[in-house]
């Protein structure tokens, strides 16, 4: 691919850019929804990928009922993610196609380019 310049960078946000984490998370929000008895399907929560923090919380609480445990539902969920995250993270295929376009050069942190 040829570009009008050379590349002098290129930053990321990984998490869901180029680490599939959806099916982890997923997995461990359906399980958190078991360990605080509500019904959290994989569908369900393929609805609310994208939703975080306030957006995600009033969504939960929106599509159940005042009453749900969401404080420990995103507990259980956290418990449940550490294990999940801790092991190796499935990269997304498009990472191939970016490293042919950017291939690997040495990182610089903002301490080092004084």
């Amino acid at each position: 691919m040829l570009l009008p310049r050379p590349i002098s960078a290129v930053i990321f946000d990984m998490d869901g850019l180029l680490l599939d984490t959806v099916p982890l998370y997923a997995e461990a929000m359906v399980q958190a929804g078991q360990d605080v008895g509500v019904n959290i399907t994989h569908s369900y929560v393929l609805s609310l990928v994208g939703l975080l923090g306030s957006e995600l919380k009033a969504r939960l609480i929106a599509d159940h009922d005042p009453d749900f445990p969401i404080t420990n539902y995103l507990k259980a969920m956290n418990t449940r993610l550490e294990p999940l995250i801790g092991g190796r993270v499935p990269l997304k295929p498009a990472l191939l196609t970016w490293q042919s376009i950017f291939p690997p050069q040495k990182s610089h942190s903002p301490s080092q380019r004084r």
